[in-house]
C-alpha cells in the first residue's frame, strides 16, 4: 500500500511560513514559487534553495569543427488546404464564328387567333333627296282617340245603421277555454249612394301626317 507524504505548503506566491506554526528541523513548500523553507535552531524560517550571486560570464571559446549531418528528417504532415483566390477578370471575347448553312424551311405553323374587330368607320354623308314619288291611295283610319277622363264621383251615400250585437255567451270555467258565443246577426246594408254624373268625352288628336304624302 503506497503511503503519501504531504509537507505543509502554501499556495499564495511571495507568502513565508510563520515560525510558530512549524518546529525545529520541520519543513514548510511555497508551491507558488517553488521555494522550501525550514526552520532554523535560532527560531527562524530560512529559505533552504537560495541561490548566490551569478559570476562572471567567461570568454567565448573558439568555435569547434563542424558535426557530421544527421540524416534526414521524415517528411512531414501536409498542411491544411489554402482559401480559394479570388476570381480572375473576364477574358476578351472570342472572334464570332462563321455563319451556319440555312436550314431546311419548316412546316407552317397553326392559323392563330382572330384579331379584334376593329372600331366602326365614320357615318358617310346623307345623300341627295330624291325625286317625290306618286301620291299613294288614302291611308287607313287613324286609330282611336285616347278616352277622356273619368268623370268625378259622386258622394257616398250615408252609412246604414250599426246591426245588433249579439250577446255574449257564457264564460266556462276556469283552466278549460269556454265555447265562442254565437256571433249576432250582420245589421242591414244602407242604401247605394247616387252616381256621379257622366264625364265629358275626351277630344280626338289628328291623326300625325304621313311622311310619304309629301
Amino acid at each position: 500500500m503506497t503511503i503519501k507524504v504531504i509537507l505543509k505548503n502554501n499556495q499564495t506566491s511571495g507568502t513565508i511560513p510563520t515560525a510558530a506554526s512549524f518546529s525545529v528541523g520541520e519543513i514548510g513548500i511555497n508551491t507558488a514559487d517553488a521555494k522550501i523553507y525550514v526552520k532554523h535552531s535560532d527560531g527562524n524560517m530560512k529559505q533552504v534553495n537560495t541561490t548566490g550571486p551569478q559570476g562572471f560570464q567567461g570568454r567565448q571559446g573558439a568555435q569547434g569543427p563542424q558535426g557530421v549531418q544527421g540524416p534526414q528528417g521524415p517528411q512531414g504532415f501536409q498542411g491544411p488546404q489554402g482559401s480559394q483566390g479570388r476570381q480572375g477578370a473576364q477574358g476578351p471575347q472570342g472572334f464570332q464564328g462563321s455563319t451556319g448553312v440555312q436550314g431546311a424551311q419548316g412546316p407552317q405553323g397553326a392559323q392563330g387567333f382572330a384579331g379584334p374587330t376593329g372600331p366602326q368607320g365614320f357615318q358617310g354623308r346623307q345623300g341627295a333627296q330624291g325625286s317625290a314619288g306618286a301620291i299613294g291611295p288614302q291611308g287607313p283610319q287613324g286609330a282611336r282617340g285616347v278616352q277622356g277622363a273619368q268623370g268625378l264621383i259622386g258622394p257616398t251615400g250615408p252609412q246604414g245603421p250599426q246591426g245588433v250585437q249579439g250577446a255574449t255567451g257564457p264564460t266556462g270555467p276556469t283552466g278549460t277555454i269556454g265555447a265562442t258565443g254565437a256571433t249576432g246577426p250582420t245589421g242591414p246594408t244602407g242604401p247605394t249612394g247616387y252616381q256621379g254624373r257622366t264625364g265629358v268625352p275626351g277630344v280626338c288628336p289628328p291623326p300625325p301626317p304621313d311622311p310619304g304624302l309629301n
